[in-house]
C-alpha cells in the first residue's frame, strides 16, 4: 500500500506542471506559485491521511493474523496436553533439530519448565538416538517406531517412540511430531480409560495400543486404527464382521470371558493376558486392561490392548534360562547326576518326611592308581560310566545317586529297610563290575570295582539326624575298604557288620 501511495507523487508533479503552463498567460508568476503551493499542501494532507489509514489497516490485519496464529498454537497445545504420553513437536531448522512444542506430560516427566525446554536441541535434551531417528524420518519422509532409553531426573526410562513428519517445505518435512510411550506397568492404560469421551477420540486415533469400545453384549462399538497393524484386520471389518471371541485363541476363551464378566461386575480396572489369532494364522500375545463406563444410561466397556508378544517371548527365554541355571546348580557337570548341593537339600527334605531313610556311600577302589596308570581323561570317562550304571540301578528302587566329591558317590534311599538297602548295595557292586572297565593297577580285581558303606535309620531312633547319617555311612565305607574293598558294610550304633 505504501508503494502505491508514493508512486502518485510523480504523476501529481506532471499534472501540476501542465496546469502551470496553461495558467501562466492569465496570471502573474506570484499568484500561480501560491496556487501551486496550496495544491501541493492540500494533496500532502490527503495523501498522508490515506497512508496512515492504510498503515492502520495493515497493522490490524497483521495483529489479527498473529492472534489467530497464537490461538491455533494454543489449540494444538491444548490437544497435546490431553495425552498422557510424552508428545513433543520438533522443528527442522538449518539441519538442526529444535523442540518447539511439548505437552504437560513431557514437562512433568523431565521436571523442567516450558521456557527451558522450548528451543532446546533434541540431541542435548533427549539423546543422540532420538535425533538420529528424526534424521531418518526426514530422509525417508515416513514415520518410524523404536524403543529408546532416556535419562529422566529420577530414573532411566525406556520409551516406545513414534515419529511422524508433517508440514513440508521444499519437499522436506519442516516439523516432526513425536509421541513417546513409557514402558512400565499399566498406569498408562488405567489413565486412558478415565479420559472423557471428547478426549477419547483424539487419543485413540493416535495411540499405538488398540483401544476398543464394547457394548454390554460384547459387540464392537469402536476400534482404533492400529488394530490393522497388530491383528491384520481393518477396523470397519471388526465392527461389522467379527465378534469379540473370533479373534481370541480357543484355549483362552474362558479367561477372556472371566475378564469380561469381571468388568461387568466391578468399577475397578480389570486385566487379562491371552493369545490372539492374526489374519495370517500366526499367534500373538495380547494384554488388555478395561473397565465399565456409563454412556447415556447404557453400560459400555473401554479396553486398551497392547501387543505383548515380544515381552512374552523374552519372559519365556528368561524362564528357560533360569531353569537351565537351576539345573546346572544342582547337577554335577561331569557325570550329570545330582551334586552335593542337591544331595544336601534332598537329605533335609527326606529327613523331615521319611519314616526310614538309608544312605549308601560308595567310591571307586584304587582310583588314584587308575588315574596314574590310565590318565585323567580315562579317569573322567570311568566316573561317568560308573555314575550312569548306578543311576540306572537305583532308579528301579526309587532312589537317587549323587556325586559327593572326587570318586565318591552317595545314594539316598528313602522308606527302605536294612535288608533292602543291603540288597541295593550289592546290586551297585555287581552293576559296576559288569562294566568290565580294565584296571590293571587295582589290588582287588583286574576291572574297576566299588566299595559300599550304608546306614539305615528309623525315625523312632534317637540317632535320627540327617547330618550324622553321612558320618555313619562314611564309617561303614571305611570299614569296607579296610576289609578288602569290593563289598558292602552296614553301620550300626555299636558295630559295623556285613
Amino acid at each position: 500500500m505504501k508503494v502505491k501511495a508514493v508512486l502518485l507523487y510523480p504523476i501529481f508533479v506532471i499534472i501540476l506542471g501542465v496546469l502551470f503552463l496553461l495558467l501562466k498567460p492569465y496570471t502573474n508568476g506570484g499568484n500561480l506559485l501560491l496556487i501551486s503551493f496550496l495544491i501541493v499542501f492540500i494533496y500532502s494532507l490527503l495523501a498522508g491521511r490515506r497512508i496512515d489509514r492504510l498503515r492502520k489497516i495493515h497493522n490490524k490485519t497483521k495483529n489479527d493474523y498473529m492472534i489467530g496464529h497464537s490461538r491455533k498454537d494454543g489449540a494444538i497445545n491444548g490437544m497435546l496436553d490431553l495425552s498422557i504420553d510424552l508428545v513433543y513437536i520438533i522443528e527442522v531448522k538449518n539441519e538442526e533439530l529444535y523442540i518447539t512444542s511439548v505437552n504437560k506430560s513431557f514437562l512433568k516427566m523431565f521436571g523442567l519448565s516450558k521456557r527451558k525446554v522450548i528451543g532446546s536441541k533434541v540431541v542435548e535434551l533427549l539423546n543422540s538416538e532420538i535425533a538420529d531417528k528424526c534424521l531418518q524420518v526426514i530422509e525417508k519422509q515416513s514415520s518410524v517406531d523404536f524403543l529408546s532409553n532416556v535419562s529422566f531426573p529420577l530414573e532411566q526410562t525406556h520409551l516406545d517412540t513414534s515419529i511422524f513428519p508433517f508440514e513440508y517445505l521444499n519437499g522436506k518435512p519442516r516439523y516432526l511430531v513425536c509421541v513417546s510411550k513409557i514402558i512400565s506397568g499399566r498406569k498408562q492404560a488405567e489413565e486412558l480409560v478415565k479420559e472423557t469421551e471428547n478426549h477419547f477420540q483424539f487419543i485413540t486415533e493416535n495411540a499405538t495400543d488398540i483401544i476398543v469400545k464394547l457394548a454390554s453384549d460384547s459387540t464392537f462399538l469402536y476400534v482404533s486404527p492400529i488394530i490393522e497393524k497388530i491383528i491384520g484386520v481393518k477396523p470397519k471389518d471388526i465392527l461389522y464382521e467379527y465378534s469379540l471371541f473370533d479373534l481370541i485363541h480357543p484355549d483362552d476363551h474362558k479367561q477372556c470371558l472371566d475378564f469380561f464378566e469381571k468388568m461387568q461386575q466391578s468399577d475397578e480396572i480389570s486385566a487379562v493376558s491371552y493369545r490372539a489369532i492374526r489374519v495370517d494364522g500366526s499367534i500373538i500375545w495380547l494384554e488388555s486392561t478395561g473397565k465399565r463406563i456409563q454412556q447415556e444410561g447404557e453400560m459400555e466397556f473401554i479396553c486398551i490392548t497392547r501387543d505383548a508378544t515380544e515381552r512374552k517371548v523374552l519372559e519365556e527365554r528368561i524362564r528357560e534360562a533360569n531353569q537351565r541355571l537351576e539345573y546346572l546348580s544342582y547337577v554335577d557337570e561331569l557325570t550329570k547326576v545330582g551334586n552335593r548341593r542337591k544331595f544336601d537339600l534332598a537329605l533335609k527334605k527326606e529327613g523331615q518326611k521319611a519314616i526310614s531313610l538309608t544312605v549308601l556311600m560308595f567310591d571307586i577302589d584304587c582310583f588314584k592308581e587308575y588315574n596314574d596308570l590310565y590318565g585323567h581323561v580315562l579317569g573322567d570317562s570311568c566316573l561317568i560310566s560308573v555314575a550312569n550304571i548306578v543311576q540306572s540301578t537305583v532308579n528301579e528302587c526309587n532312589a537317587e545317586v549323587f556325586r559327593y566329591g572326587g570318586e565318591e558317590f552317595i545314594v539316598l534311599y528313602p522308606e527302605s529297610s536294612n535288608d533292602e538297602a543291603v540288597r541295593l548295595g550289592k546290586q551297585i557292586i555287581d552293576a559296576v563290575c559288569s562294566l568290565k572297565i580294565p584296571h590293571q593297577s587295582s589290588s582287588v580285581s583286574n576291572v574297576v570295582t566299588v566299595s559300599v558303606g550304608l546306614v539305615t535309620i528309623e525315625k523312632s531312633e534317637n540317632i535320627f539326624d540327617p547330618y550324622n547319617i553321612i558320618d555313619y555311612a562314611d564309617k561303614a565305607l571305611y570299614s569296607a575298604k579296610n576289609a578288602g574293598k569290593n563289598q558292602v558294610r552296614v553301620y550300626e550304633e555299636k558295630a559295623i557288620i556285613i
